[in-house]
């Protein structure tokens, strides 16, 4: 789960067809807020990820889904209300189903930093501080069912990086013999970091993988500064990623 940026309110979506669409939806059950022109800046705003578990179709999370976080049947007014809107997979959106929100209520990524509230360690989401937020949605959302996914992944991001602290430093041992230069390190590092973003699935376990403090991440920037090969393109990535790393410097379990 990462921290989500609300898009502006469709200028589509006046107060009168709003109260339109809520009528319409009392009336017959109409997915009212299936509509191109909600559906498809709420998905654009997550790239098309759950908001939840941060999973895309192909990783197994179902169809994308408008999830209401009122839900619609306890609060049919707010069928359509922008700031009740978010992209959920349709596991996610089973999991919370009818869950009343307005009275226990789940982290919103909108309004939330899951930073704040979460810390990811071996593949298991955990609340910091046991804060209740946090517990509850773990426990409703059947998060950790995913545990063994984002542990691969840490695994995966581990590896490359070792990988790649590896080759650095046989090529400055031995650069006629090592397997890659430092400038094609450089490149499969940038490529690593690339492979974190936004847009792609799992930003939060990635980037929390890339950023702890026993990853080899810290190590190879060491490398590439002592040796004038770190350059502002990294440095743009590492501020777009890591405030996304589910650290909780604060985390008690």
């Amino acid at each position: 789960m990462i921290k989500l940026t609300l898009p502006p309110k469709p200028n589509e979506l006046t107060a009168e067809k709003e109260s339109e669409l809520v009528q319409q939806y009392k009336d017959n059950q109409t997915a009212v807020w299936r509509i191109d022109f909600i559906r498809n800046p709420l998905l654009k705003m997550t790239e098309h990820k759950c908001a939840y578990c941060e999973r895309k179709p192909k990783e197994g999370g179902g169809y994308p889904t408008i999830d209401h976080i009122v839900p619609k049947d306890i609060a049919p007014d707010k069928v359509v209300a922008w700031d009740n809107l978010i992209p959920a997979c349709t596991s996610c959106n089973s999991n919370k189903s009818t869950l009343d929100t307005s009275i226990k209520p789940i982290l919103n990524p909108i309004n939330d930093n899951p930073v704040d509230f979460l810390v990811l360690i071996a593949g298991g989401l955990f609340p910091i501080n046991k804060n209740e937020l946090a517990r509850l949605s773990i426990e409703k959302l059947k998060l950790n069912a995913l545990d063994e996914a984002r542990a691969d992944i840490q695994k995966e991001i581990a590896i490359s990086l070792n990988r790649i602290l590896k080759c650095l430093e046989s090529y400055y041992v031995a650069p006629d013999t090592a397997p890659f230069n430092d400038t094609q390190l450089r490149s499969q590092f940038y490529e690593l970091l690339i492979s974190c973003s936004p847009e792609y699935a799992y930003t939060a376990t990635k980037a929390t993988a890339l950023f702890n403090n026993d990853s080899d991440y810290y190590h190879i920037k060491t490398i590439f500064n002592n040796h004038n090969i770190w350059t502002p393109d990294l440095t743009e990535w590492e501020l777009i990623l890591k405030p996304f790393a589910l650290l909780g410097n604060s985390y008690k379990r």
